[in-house]
């Protein structure tokens, strides 16, 4: 992970201190973040337009 930092941890009724997501929360955000870029390559390969929106 380069030089970056990521801090998991328990929530308070799982006997952690909650000073960060647990680690089945980091895999599915893992997971999700996968499933978008797969989803993007795959409508830009069928012409399908990706339209972002930005509040």
């Amino acid at each position: 992970m380069r030089s970056h930092t990521i801090t998991s941890d328990q929530p308070y009724g799982f006997e952690g201190a909650n000073l960060g997501p647990k680690p089945s929360e980091l895999l599915l955000a893992a997971l999700a973040a996968c499933q978008e870029v797969t989803w993007r390559l795959y409508a830009e390969a069928m012409g399908i337009p990706i339209i972002w929106y930005l509040d």
